[in-house]
């Protein structure tokens, strides 16, 4: 794996980080968006969430 790619799933610490909340929160917020997900018929990853996913639920994304 090339170390130099920017990853396209976020683990709590990543997503605590950017959202400067607390793991707890970061785990709770996790959770929500990959059950969003898995109601539209995607799969998912405990603990991680898709990078652009998240992004775009919290309005980070530039268009």
């Amino acid at each position: 794996m090339n170390k130099n790619l920017i990853p396209s799933y976020l683990a709590a610490e990543d997503v605590m980080e950017l959202l400067d909340i607390r793991r707890s929160k970061a785990y709770s917020i996790i959770r929500k968006l990959n059950y969003e997900l898995e109601t539209k018929g995607f799969m998912t990853i405990p603990g991680r969430v898709p990078k652009k996913y998240l992004l775009e639920r919290f309005k980070l994304l530039e268009l």
